[in-house]
């Protein structure tokens, strides 16, 4: 039987529960001990949350923090939830500022429903708390302008990620590779419109990785090495005393 796909991704309730908790004890830090955040894009059918669930652990493991992976389904919950929504903005400091580091093109594109408005403030605010993993929903482009956050992309080859997909909806071949055109096609008509950016435009990222070459760990394991290096160069490496990679 084929699978869907949001029966792919971590359990929501899980991730959701794991937020509430990181903003609660954000209440008690201190405004400067702010963590890294990594935002994975990805061409449709590449491992994001592969990669994204090998790089929470890593980074939990060496660092001995929590971090959570966030992506569109746990964000369209708490944004349609409206008083879990609130409560979450309004602990990382009100939504009236969220929105201020984003790209005037942005902003002037933003459709006028609440609920895209909540997603973004969300996202922002995911971003600015961090250890944070986001994947897709644009998160390179809306957190660009802040200093904490890394960037990444995952591509590979058309027949790589319809072998991909098919194997993890448990779809015959010619099902997946429809569904891999029809998703990509519809993520690229969202960059454009909403974010005013071409999926193929890299300017964005710190790195982009070839799927089809590279494993999930390979990349994880490069990601963490270049997130680290670049958070001890900003001289804040004390508050993430973990190990090297081995």
């Amino acid at each position: 039987m084929a699978k869907t796909y949001t029966q792919l991704i971590p359990s929501i309730d899980r991730r959701l529960s794991a937020w509430i908790s990181m903003v609660e004890k954000s209440k008690s830090r201190e405004k400067t001990q702010i963590g890294p955040t990594v935002t994975i894009s990805r061409q449709y059918g590449c491992e994001g949350f592969a990669l994204a669930e090998a790089l929470k652990k890593i980074f939990e493991d060496r660092t001995g923090e929590e971090w959570n992976i966030y992506d569109k389904a746990l964000l369209k919950k708490v944004s349609e939830e409206e008083e879990l929504s609130i409560r979450l903005l309004e602990a990382l400091g009100g939504p009236t500022h969220l929105l201020d580091s984003l790209p005037i093109t942005i902003l002037r594109r933003m459709p006028h429903s609440q609920m895209y408005r909540r997603v973004m403030e969300h996202l922002v605010g995911i971003a600015r708390l961090g250890r944070a993993i986001i994947i897709g929903r644009g998160g390179a482009v809306v957190t660009q302008g802040l200093p904490n956050c890394y960037h990444f992309r995952l591509e590979a080859s058309f027949g790589f990620r319809a072998a991909s997909i098919g194997r993890r909806l448990g779809l015959p071949l010619a099902e997946a590779e429809t569904h891999v055109k029809e998703n990509e096609e519809a993520r690229e008509r969202f960059f454009s419109k909403f974010l005013n950016v071409s999926t193929a435009d890299h300017s964005y990222f710190d790195a982009v990785y070839n799927n089809d070459r590279h494993s999930v760990e390979e990349i994880a394991w490069s990601i963490f090495a270049y997130v680290m290096q670049g958070w001890q160069a900003r001289g804040v490496a004390e508050q993430f005393p973990g190990k090297s990679n081995p």
